[in-house]
């Protein structure tokens, strides 16, 4: 099986962590963690919110079959993070980001 090119491969993940990232704006729930777009990373997406919020996605998600990553530090119980590794597919990421949709 062919590897994909890498530059194909980062131009996939750009337009997918934009896509995810418009949906994590439009939230009433959660904000990003991170506000300057030139300091994000392209395969992790930090999210924020209220605690009850955090707990409450990543228990739904997981019932659904997907793992949000938990926050780190003093941000654990406020943050969770979302991976956009070249792995995941583009169908369990569009999955992602349809669940992600209703909060």
């Amino acid at each position: 099986q062919a590897m994909e090119p890498i530059a194909q491969v980062d131009v996939r993940l750009r337009a997918r962590m934009a896509a995810l990232e418009e949906v994590v704006k439009q939230s009433a729930t959660f904000d990003l963690l991170v506000d300057n777009s030139a300091t994000r990373s392209t395969t992790v997406l930090a999210v924020s919110g209220k605690e009850e919020a955090i707990v409450a996605v990543k228990k739904a998600a997981e019932k659904e079959g997907m793992q949000l990553g938990g926050g780190y530090g003093p941000l654990k119980s406020t943050s969770f993070r979302i991976a956009n590794f070249p792995a995941i597919t583009d169908a369990e990421f569009m999955r992602l980001v349809d669940f992600l949709k209703r909060y």
